[in-house]
């Protein structure tokens, strides 16, 4: 079952609190999805040793 699909679930029975926790693992994972895209992305314009180098994907 995938998130959206439990959260769907989740709203046809009336369990919100259960709703709201896929809803966050959800957009918790698209924004890793995001951030990772956008490494790629990064790592093809500057090339894995520059990246690797620079400590560009360093996390805060």
């Amino acid at each position: 079952m995938s998130c959206k699909e439990a959260i769907k679930y989740f709203e046809s029975v009336g369990d919100y609190v259960s709703r709201e926790v896929v809803v966050d693992i959800l957009e918790a994972t698209e924004a890793h999805i995001d951030w990772i895209e956008s490494q790629i992305e990064l790592i093809g314009k500057v090339g894995i040793q520059n990246y690797i180098q620079s400590g560009m994907g360093g996390v805060d």
